[in-house]
């Protein structure tokens, strides 16, 4: 046999073997299609991409030798054909992998993944929250939602919020505290339910809520329009609606206090709370002692408490973080 015979009978051969090889290959490349239509295609595709990959690069690379054998030009085409073909399919397995990766873990933040922010007494804390509503923390308080909304936005106040919230008619957003919930599409409302007060308030700024007790003896729901503050007994049930002006009562997002017809008991707990401090108050007599005050951001507490003892029969005593009100003899 003569150079160009034996030349001939080898390129034969490697012709016949890259046609054994795409045979196989190209039978993997379609099962690796074929695993598109499957809902765990993430799974299976990084199981079986690399493999395919591997195992198609060992051939080519290991059955090609260019300085002995001249494949033709449609051999080369079919080999590079075949290489990009297996790229395209794991670039789309990685891209359908991480797509289903991302939906579930939506999916899983949205049903599982509650986020809790506290505000500590002395301090008052800003949340934004997935769909662009913000809640003013007021010291003392606590507030859980979820990491990213479903179809409900359903959140948990322990304490007092200032609630800013972006309207979708389609996805009512609902505060709930142990004893009432306050139901709203798109509004600016304040909310005051800490755990160990006797009341609950609700005070509407701008648009309109609906108040849904939850284990109070009331039926029905109760809206609120604007400028409007409903006022609940937790341990009677009753309820009280009135007319005032709304930014007196949200101010403390502000840092202002503001209290109008407010019981010294009332106030007390307000002061321990913003300036985290203990107050006693030695006299029964006091506590429910009615005031109409307003304090300017800066002021300390021992400032707030001369100017409420100014003309009233106590004094206070401070030591420490602990303060005493006593009665005047």
């Amino acid at each position: 046999m003569n150079e160009k015979e034996k030349e001939a009978d080898m390129v034969s051969k490697n012709e016949e073997e890259v046609k054994t090889m795409t045979d196989d290959e190209c039978s993997e490349v379609l099962n690796i299609i074929n695993m598109l239509k499957h809902s765990d295609v993430s799974d299976l595709m990084m199981e079986r991409r690399e493999p395919v990959f591997n195992r198609v690069m060992h051939k080519i690379s290991s059955e090609y030798k260019p300085e002995r054998i001249a494949p033709n030009k449609k051999t080369i085409i079919y080999r590079y054909l075949l290489v990009a073909s297996v790229a395209l399919i794991l670039l789309l397995s990685s891209t359908i992998a991480t797509y289903h990766i991302g939906f579930n873990s939506a999916k899983n933040v949205s049903n599982h993944n509650q986020i809790t922010v506290n505000a500590p007494y002395g301090m008052i804390s800003t949340v934004t929250m997935s769909d662009g509503t913000t809640a003013r923390l007021n010291s003392g308080s606590t507030l859980s939602y979820p990491a990213i909304f479903g179809k409900e936005r359903q959140v948990y106040l322990s304490g007092e919020g200032y609630f800013d919230v972006v309207k979708d008619d389609k996805s009512p957003f609902v505060v709930n505290s142990k004893t009432v919930a306050v139901k709203v599409l798109g509004t600016r409302f304040a909310f005051k339910a800490y755990d160990n007060d006797d009341k609950s308030v609700i005070t509407l700024e701008e648009g309109s809520v609906k108040v849904v007790p939850l284990t109070l003896d009331i039926k029905g729901e109760i809206i609120l329009s604007p400028n409007q503050q409903l006022i609940i007994d937790n341990k009677t049930s009753e309820l009280r609606r009135r007319i005032i002006k709304a930014e007196e009562y949200t101010s403390w997002k502000d840092g202002i206090l503001y209290f109008r017809d407010a019981s010294l008991g009332e106030i007390s707990k307000v002061l321990e709370r913003s300036f985290n401090v203990k107050i006693i108050i030695t006299s029964d007599d006091l506590v429910n002692e009615n005031y109409v005050a307003q304090f300017k951001y800066g002021e300390n507490v021992e400032q707030i408490l001369e100017k409420l003892s100014y003309k009233h029969s106590w004094y206070f005593i401070k030591d420490k973080d602990t303060i005493e009100i006593v009665k005047t003899k």
